[in-house]
Protein backbone atom coordinates (compact mmCIF):
# COMPACT_ATOMS: atom_id res chain seq x y z
CA UNK A 1 0.00 0.00 0.00
CA UNK A 2 1.54 3.50 -1.09
CA UNK A 3 1.50 6.56 1.59
CA UNK A 4 0.48 9.43 1.00
CA UNK A 5 4.37 10.82 0.35
CA UNK A 6 4.41 8.33 -2.57
CA UNK A 7 1.32 9.32 -3.99
CA UNK A 8 2.23 12.90 -3.92
CA UNK A 9 5.62 12.28 -5.50
CA UNK A 10 4.37 10.42 -8.11
CA UNK A 11 1.20 13.11 -8.51
CA UNK A 12 4.15 15.15 -8.91
CA UNK A 13 5.45 13.32 -11.34
CA UNK A 14 2.42 13.11 -13.35
CA UNK A 15 1.73 16.75 -13.72
CA UNK A 16 4.96 17.91 -14.63
CA UNK A 17 4.87 15.29 -17.47
CA UNK A 18 1.12 16.48 -18.80
CA UNK A 19 2.08 20.43 -18.34
CA UNK A 20 2.92 20.78 -21.60
CA UNK A 21 -0.04 19.34 -22.93
CA UNK A 22 -2.27 21.38 -20.52
CA UNK A 23 -0.76 24.32 -21.44
CA UNK A 24 -1.19 24.09 -24.93
CA UNK A 25 -4.81 23.11 -24.67
CA UNK A 26 -5.49 25.76 -22.03
CA UNK A 27 -3.56 28.76 -24.89
CA UNK A 28 -5.80 27.17 -28.03
CA UNK A 29 -8.75 27.23 -25.66
CA UNK A 30 -8.11 30.79 -25.02
CA UNK A 31 -7.92 31.56 -28.55
CA UNK A 32 -10.83 29.86 -29.23
CA UNK A 33 -12.84 31.88 -26.69
CA UNK A 34 -11.43 34.94 -28.02
CA UNK A 35 -10.04 35.40 -24.61
CA UNK A 36 -8.48 39.31 -24.64
CA UNK A 37 -4.93 40.25 -23.28
CA UNK A 38 -5.12 41.71 -19.30
CA UNK A 39 -3.98 45.36 -20.94
CA UNK A 40 -2.02 46.68 -23.86
CA UNK A 41 0.75 49.92 -23.52
CA UNK A 42 -0.04 52.96 -23.54
CA UNK A 43 -1.50 54.33 -27.29
CA UNK A 44 -2.09 50.78 -28.51
CA UNK A 45 -4.95 49.05 -29.40
CA UNK A 46 -5.92 45.59 -28.80
CA UNK A 47 -6.91 43.39 -31.82
CA UNK A 48 -8.71 40.39 -30.89
CA UNK A 49 -9.61 38.03 -34.31
CA UNK A 50 -11.86 35.04 -34.28
CA UNK A 51 -9.60 32.92 -36.60
CA UNK A 52 -9.27 30.17 -34.31
CA UNK A 53 -13.12 30.05 -33.04
CA UNK A 54 -14.03 30.28 -36.85
CA UNK A 55 -11.59 27.37 -37.71
CA UNK A 56 -12.37 24.83 -35.26
CA UNK A 57 -16.10 25.53 -36.03
CA UNK A 58 -15.79 24.97 -39.86
CA UNK A 59 -13.63 21.82 -38.94
CA UNK A 60 -16.82 20.34 -37.03
CA UNK A 61 -18.98 21.36 -39.34
CA UNK A 62 -17.13 19.75 -42.26
CA UNK A 63 -16.23 16.51 -40.63
CA UNK A 64 -20.29 16.72 -39.58
CA UNK A 65 -21.09 17.25 -43.46
CA UNK A 66 -19.01 14.16 -45.12
CA UNK A 67 -20.46 11.03 -46.16
CA UNK A 68 -19.28 8.17 -43.67
CA UNK A 69 -17.86 5.56 -45.47
CA UNK A 70 -16.57 2.52 -43.86
CA UNK A 71 -15.17 -1.06 -45.70
CA UNK A 72 -13.97 -4.41 -43.61
CA UNK A 73 -11.63 -6.76 -45.92
CA UNK A 74 -11.05 -9.95 -44.67
CA UNK A 75 -8.59 -11.82 -46.61
CA UNK A 76 -8.82 -15.56 -47.55
CA UNK A 77 -5.86 -15.96 -49.52
CA UNK A 78 -2.62 -14.12 -48.75
CA UNK A 79 -3.23 -12.60 -52.30
CA UNK A 80 -7.11 -11.75 -52.22
CA UNK A 81 -9.04 -9.17 -49.82
CA UNK A 82 -12.95 -10.63 -51.24
CA UNK A 83 -14.78 -12.89 -48.35
CA UNK A 84 -18.13 -10.81 -48.92
CA UNK A 85 -19.93 -12.39 -46.75
CA UNK A 86 -18.15 -11.72 -42.78
CA UNK A 87 -16.98 -8.02 -44.62
CA UNK A 88 -20.75 -7.41 -44.80
CA UNK A 89 -21.60 -8.42 -41.58
CA UNK A 90 -18.94 -6.57 -39.76
CA UNK A 91 -19.20 -3.54 -41.64
CA UNK A 92 -23.13 -3.73 -40.94
CA UNK A 93 -22.17 -4.19 -37.70
CA UNK A 94 -20.32 -0.89 -37.63
CA UNK A 95 -22.93 0.78 -39.18
CA UNK A 96 -24.82 -0.20 -36.78
CA UNK A 97 -23.11 0.62 -33.77
CA UNK A 98 -22.42 3.95 -35.59
CA UNK A 99 -26.16 5.02 -35.76
CA UNK A 100 -26.81 3.15 -32.03
CA UNK A 101 -23.81 5.62 -30.30
CA UNK A 102 -24.80 8.85 -32.39
CA UNK A 103 -28.88 7.97 -31.03
CA UNK A 104 -27.37 7.63 -27.31
CA UNK A 105 -25.82 10.89 -27.69
CA UNK A 106 -27.95 12.87 -29.06
CA UNK A 107 -30.83 12.00 -26.44
CA UNK A 108 -28.33 13.14 -23.36
CA UNK A 109 -28.41 16.55 -24.91
CA UNK A 110 -25.51 17.14 -26.68
CA UNK A 111 -24.93 18.43 -30.47
CA UNK A 112 -24.22 16.04 -33.10
CA UNK A 113 -22.06 13.08 -32.57
CA UNK A 114 -19.68 13.57 -35.40
CA UNK A 115 -19.66 17.58 -34.87
CA UNK A 116 -18.23 16.91 -31.48
CA UNK A 117 -15.88 14.52 -32.37
CA UNK A 118 -14.64 17.16 -35.25
CA UNK A 119 -14.59 20.11 -32.49
CA UNK A 120 -12.65 17.93 -30.28
CA UNK A 121 -10.44 17.27 -32.93
CA UNK A 122 -9.90 20.77 -34.16
CA UNK A 123 -9.62 22.21 -30.64
CA UNK A 124 -7.52 20.17 -29.15
CA UNK A 125 -5.49 17.89 -31.25
CA UNK A 126 -7.08 14.77 -29.64
CA UNK A 127 -10.25 12.76 -29.29
CA UNK A 128 -10.76 10.97 -25.74
CA UNK A 129 -14.07 8.65 -25.82
CA UNK A 130 -14.85 5.96 -23.36
CA UNK A 131 -16.90 2.41 -24.27
CA UNK A 132 -18.16 0.33 -21.52
CA UNK A 133 -19.93 -2.81 -22.35
CA UNK A 134 -23.51 -2.57 -20.87
CA UNK A 135 -25.01 -5.98 -21.79
CA UNK A 136 -28.39 -5.24 -19.94
CA UNK A 137 -29.29 -2.52 -22.24
CA UNK A 138 -30.66 -3.08 -25.66
CA UNK A 139 -27.63 -1.21 -27.11
CA UNK A 140 -25.12 -3.43 -24.83
CA UNK A 141 -22.44 0.01 -25.23
CA UNK A 142 -22.62 3.28 -23.68
CA UNK A 143 -20.33 5.44 -25.77
CA UNK A 144 -18.87 8.92 -23.91
CA UNK A 145 -16.89 11.79 -25.19
CA UNK A 146 -14.51 13.74 -23.16
CA UNK A 147 -12.77 16.89 -23.30
CA UNK A 148 -9.38 15.31 -23.81
CA UNK A 149 -7.93 18.05 -21.51
CA UNK A 150 -9.63 15.94 -18.89
CA UNK A 151 -8.26 12.47 -19.46
CA UNK A 152 -4.57 11.61 -18.38
CA UNK A 153 -3.85 8.30 -19.79
CA UNK A 154 -1.34 6.39 -18.08
CA UNK A 155 1.84 5.48 -19.94
CA UNK A 156 2.71 2.03 -19.88
CA UNK A 157 -0.49 0.41 -18.33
Amino acid sequence: MADTNDVLIRKAKWVRFWRPRNDRMLTDEARYNRIKPDASRAGEEILTLNDVYVTVEKIANMILSQQLSLRVDFATDSDECNNREPSQMWEEILWWFLDEATRQFSESLNQPLLRQIGHWVALRGWLAARLTWVPEDEFPFDFQLYDPINVYPVLGS
